[in-house]
């Protein structure tokens, strides 16, 4: 749920700095060329902000890798609302010498 979120790539940088090393992290995002294609017209309306933003594959990766993350498998679900990817953690900054 992190288009919910004020700082969705925080929410992900967060996620890639609590998984443990080699761990793995899923998210799923409303997708922008499944049936919520039409939200960015709606955008600033009640609707649009409690739906989001939507994302596309390409969106969605950048974020992940620019959060030290790279995607491994990607899927679409639920009627193709969603985008979502399985991502290894990379950026091991911050962890001790083993």
């Amino acid at each position: 749920t992190i288009e919910h979120l004020g700082d969705p790539a925080g929410a992900v940088r967060e996620m890639q700095r609590t998984c443990r090393r080699d761990g793995r992290v899923f998210v799923g995002v409303p997708y922008r060329y499944g049936p919520l294609a039409l939200q960015p017209l709606i955008h600033s309306t009640v609707v649009g902000r409690w739906l989001g933003p939507v994302f596309s594959w390409k969106t969605l990766t950048l974020l992940l890798r620019t959060s030290g993350l790279t995607p491994i498998a990607s899927m679409r679900y639920f009627w193709n609302f969603f985008v979502g990817a399985v991502a290894v953690k990379t950026d091991y900054s911050g962890f001790p010498e083993s």
